[in-house]
């Protein structure tokens, strides 16, 4: 097969550059065909028209030099038919000098110099992709894409270039304002200058700028520079209102005249310039007597108690850089709406506190007190009377109260002020009818109520109420006939009531403030003290909480000073009883709050709570039981039974269920207590922790029981008149959870026994979970309490049962090896008699001979030498004839292990008879603990006594005690 192949065309030459030591290395094409870059050997990039066919500018020292072009258009935009204006650059990457460099066509001159790494490359991008026509375009010499810059740590930089650039310096307007701004620029920069040298440089440089858009960046540059003074600021922008020309937009002249009208006020406040000071109308404040009483009775709380804020102690520096600036001021403000200057909506906190600081501090504080021209400066700076009246609401409730603070004083101030300010607004937005509500003051008062500090939201909300009053009966009365009585009737409609709904509830929640904000201490701490961020109660808080919100909040202020949950029961006890009895600090304030929230704060409610804390904050750290024991005391002493059912369901639903689970699963696995590493693995606790934790578990689970044998009616839950939704609080889950199935309850009662005993004794039982509870009853574990199932007692089989013995057999035998005898002689059995007591609950509870585990009790008592213990015992013994041959395999231990440590063996050994050698020889050989004859002579009394006479055991039982009395003669 043979490929045809075509002649080469020849191609002819246009022109060429003659130069034979010159090599070039690349050729970069300008997207619009009319120049080149040629990079060579000797260092040097020449540009070349490749029009004309000459070379343009040589650049040197350019090494392995890379380059590209960049095609920026004018930025304003031409009707001319090929588009807007194209302006051209070169670029030049050198990798030996580190540098990239941008130079104009047009001008030949260069631009500007950037560093960049050594191992970088420069990539002309004059193409597209393959097979893809673009047709955005109008002109196929504009260049859609661009040169971009890898960087060597792989970041890709676009280059971009400002068209102005490439525009004549001399002849363009643009070009000579940008150089100005540059020029005001730096020299702000530069800091070496006082304010009137700033001002005068900025003045000069504004009046000589030509172009709208160079100007308003001045400003921008301006009022965005901590550093610059109100005063240039102000001087700079009424120049460009008055002297702004007609062509000249709109929207920059209402900007400066904005801020120049905003700068006056500022000055004129913040240089103190008071005028003729203003006669007040009132000297004194005329409140509601009502509303005055409960703020004096708050304020002397807050005085009385240790949450009173002092005078903060601040380090202040000279430094002017420190202060609340200027632009800091301007940048809350949007100056572009023609009508009205407002607030920015998502202005700093900071921000707004400090302007608003600026502006109203003085007149609130008294410093100034000509409201009169204060209203002129507000009218003419237009600012929105809704965004000053935040403002002030702000800063009252924001700033700091100090102790010697005279309130009455700045709270005339602050009366006043709200005159003023409502004067300047329209009538449209204060003034309405009796059967309507404003939607102005319905700012103001969710402004109120959403603020984190009650108090001085309180005092605020009663002063807004008084002004509004007024200020509406005023301007209706100027277009009525109606006498003031009436008027002040149809005002007093649905603003006052709104109001007084407002100011009732603030004092509620103040009250509450206050007192949680104080330290909570108890005189003897019986819980452990618990931490918590501090949280700032506010009315918008407590009704987005919903009902619960105020328990809540209490209780864990409690749980901070570990106050003994039974002197809260006790205290409600003894208030209802009207006892006067001398109480701690704590449950004085307690008292106090339960006269706001009488239904909120019941010893029951604030006792789930309290419980739900300490619980909480157990989860967290689950090695520290005393938070777990806590709970559970504070559950134990909840007086609505209803509640309290609900809450033990809810605390091992939520946090003990988990942890009795997967231990349960650990333990069942392994068959005995794990070491800590495997432990720690499944449940988070050590081996010895786990012991505690089943402890703590089986005494909840006992409690439990009890509370669901407590026979209770259901009391529908009360709460006060505060919340209308949000929501649902603790008790109100707690009294909605349904009875607990206490057979369900009983048998996870009997499980936690039966693990408490196995990590306590170190017992081994092979899969205890599975052996000793049937199946069917083994699938209901870790279920829900309310579950409705029928657990059986009466249905185990032999080998269940066998097993069951077994582990009490080993259970019982573990616990006598904890008692102990001191020097003396005195023994403690208290563990040994607890134990033995679960044993025979759990014995009972699996239907299985109780009578069996005490005879095997006062035998295993009798082999470890507890004598005395045992006799206690005997008289409890139903079947003594199996006790009596229990006993005699211990006697005849105890004989078989004298006479193997007696001296003298062979006399002893003939006191025994043959039938009784061959039984002693029949025994295995388990330990028994050795002891004198006097004790082998009347446990052999003991055993004649109860085995029956027609027994053969009886025969040997007498054998016994004949050679125990004989060798006790031969001892003689």
């Amino acid at each position: 097969m043979s490929l045809s192949t075509h002649p080469a065309d020849a191609m002819g030459c246009r022109f060429g550059l003659c130069d034979l030591r010159r090599t070039a290395t690349d050729v970069i094409l300008s997207p619009d065909k009319m120049f080149a870059a040629a990079c060579d050997t000797l260092g040097r990039v020449l540009l070349v028209d490749s029009i004309r066919g000459v070379v343009v500018k040589i650049f040197k020292g350019y090494r392995d030099a890379q380059c590209s072009f960049i095609q920026v258009p004018d930025e304003k935009k031409s009707k001319h038919r090929h588009g807007n204006k194209v302006a051209h650059f070169l670029l030049i990457y050198s990798p030996k000098k580190g540098t990239l460099e941008i130079f104009s066509l047009l001008q030949g001159s260069k631009i500007c110099t950037f560093t960049a790494s050594k191992f970088s490359r420069l990539f002309n991008i004059n193409y597209g992709l393959m097979g893809f026509n673009s047709t955005t375009s109008k002109s196929r010499y504009v260049c859609q894409w661009t040169s971009v810059f890898i960087d060597n740590d792989g970041q890709i930089k676009e280059i971009m270039v400002p068209y102005h650039f490439a525009l004549a310096e001399k002849n363009n307007k643009r070009s000579r304002d940008i150089h100005l701004y540059k020029k005001l620029r730096h020299y702000i920069k530069s800091g070496d200058y006082n304010e009137e040298t700033l001002l005068k440089e900025s003045y000069d440089i504004c009046t000589e700028l030509k172009t709208l858009e160079i100007k308003s960046q001045i400003v921008d540059m301006l009022i965005s520079n901590r550093n610059i003074p109100a005063n240039v600021i102000l001087k700079c922008a009424k120049y460009f209102v008055e002297n702004a020309a007609d062509d000249e937009g709109i929207n920059f002249r209402i900007l400066c005249d904005n801020i120049s009208h905003l700068l006056e006020l500022y000055l004129f406040v913040a240089n103190k310039q008071n005028g003729d000071n203003d006669e007040t109308e009132n000297s004194s404040l005329k409140l509601d007597e009502k509303d005055m009483t409960n703020l004096q009775k708050l304020l002397d709380l807050s005085i009385d108690s240790d949450s009173k804020e002092l005078p903060e102690v601040h380090v202040r520096f000279s430094d002017k850089n420190l202060a609340f600036s200027t632009s800091e001021f301007l940048s809350g403000f949007d100056f572009t709406n023609v009508e009205l200057v407002t607030l920015k909506d998502k202005v700093d906190d900071g921000i707004l506190f400090k302007t608003s600081e600026v502006l109203l501090k003085p007149y609130i504080t008294g410093e100034l007190s000509s409201f009169a021209q204060l209203e002129s400066l507000l009218i003419k700076a237009k600012i929105d009377t809704k965004n000053l009246f935040c403002m002030l609401v702000n800063y009252w409730v924001n700033r700091s109260l100090h102790i010697n603070l005279n309130l009455e004083k700045e709270m005339n101030n602050f009366l006043h002020l709200c005159y003023t300010l409502l004067r300047t607004a329209s009538k449209e937005d204060t003034v309405c009818n009796y059967n309507q509500v404003s939607t102005f003051w319905s700012k103001i008062r969710e402004t109120l109520a959403n603020s984190s500090r009650p108090f001085p939201a309180l005092m605020a909300a009663i002063l807004c109420k008084t002004a509004a009053h007024k200020v509406n009966i005023e301007k209706q009365m100027e277009d009525s006939s109606i006498s003031l009585e009436e008027e002040s009737m149809e005002v007093l409609s649905q603003e006052s009531v709104l109001w007084s709904l407002l100011i009732g509830k603030l004092e509620d929640i103040s009250l509450l403030n206050i007192i949680m904000s104080t330290k909570a201490l108890a005189k003897d701490a019986a819980l452990p003290k618990l931490q918590h961020d501090k949280i700032d109660v506010s009315l918008k808080y407590i009704l987005e909480k919903g009902r619960g919100a105020v328990s809540e909040i209490v209780a864990r202020w409690l749980s901070s000073s570990g106050i003994d949950p039974q002197l809260i029961v006790l205290n409600e006890m003894t208030e209802k009883e009207e006892e006067n009895i001398e109480s701690e600090k704590i449950l004085d304030q307690l008292n106090l709050l339960k006269e706001q929230f009488p239904y909120s704060l019941n010893s029951s409610a604030l006792l789930a709570n309290l419980a739900w804390e300490y619980a909480l904050d157990w989860q967290k750290e689950i090695q520290d039981f005393s938070k777990l024991e806590a709970a559970m005391k504070c559950l134990g002493c909840i007086q609505n039974v209803q509640v309290k059912q609900g809450m033990y369901q809810l605390l091992w639903n939520t946090h003990l269920k988990i942890v009795n689970e997967s231990t349960c699963k650990l333990i069942n696995k392994v068959g005995k207590l794990p070491k800590e590493r495997l432990c720690r693995q499944d449940t988070g606790l050590s081996d010895a922790q786990i012991t505690i934790f089943l402890g703590i578990t089986s005494d909840f689970l006992d409690a439990f029981m009890d509370v669901t044998q407590t026979a209770c009616s259901p009391h529908p839950l009360q709460f006060e008149n505060i919340w209308e939704n949000g929501g649902q609080p603790l008790v109100e889950l707690a009294a909605q959870q349904k009875q607990a199935n206490y057979d369900l309850l009983h048998l996870h009662y009997q499980l936690s026994m039966v693990l408490q005993m196995i990590t306590t004794f170190g017992v081994k039982h092979s899969k205890p979970v599975n052996n000793l509870f049937e199946a069917s009853v083994v699938n209901v574990l870790f279920t829900d309490f309310a579950r409705n199932v029928e657990v059986s007692w009466n249905k185990s089989d032999i080998k269940i049962n066998a097993s069951r013995t077994q582990f009490l057999f080993k259970v019982i035998s573990a616990s006598i090896e904890s008692i102990t005898i001191n020097e003396s002689g005195k023994i403690y059995s208290t563990q040994h008699v607890t134990w033995m007591a679960k044993c025979l609950s759990l014995a009972r509870f699996w239907n299985l001979d109780v009578d069996l585990f005490k005879r095997y009790q006062i035998t295993k008592l009798y082999i470890n030498g507890f004598d005395s213990l045992s006799e206690e015992l005997i008289p409890s013994i139903n079947d003594r004839n199996e006790l009596g041959k229990n006993l005699l395999m211990v006697g005849a231990k105890r004989m078989s292990q004298y006479l193997t440590k007696s001296p003298d063996f062979s006399n002893n050994i003939a006191a025994l008879s043959p039938a009784l050698t061959n039984y002693m020889d029949s025994l295995d050989d388990e330990w028994c603990a050795p002891c004198p004859m006097e004790k082998i002579t009347a446990l052999a009394t003991y055993i004649v006594q109860c085995i029956n006479e027609d027994q053969i055991e009886h025969r040997l039982a007498q054998l016994l005690l004949e050679a125990s009395m004989t060798i006790g003669e031969l001892k003689s």
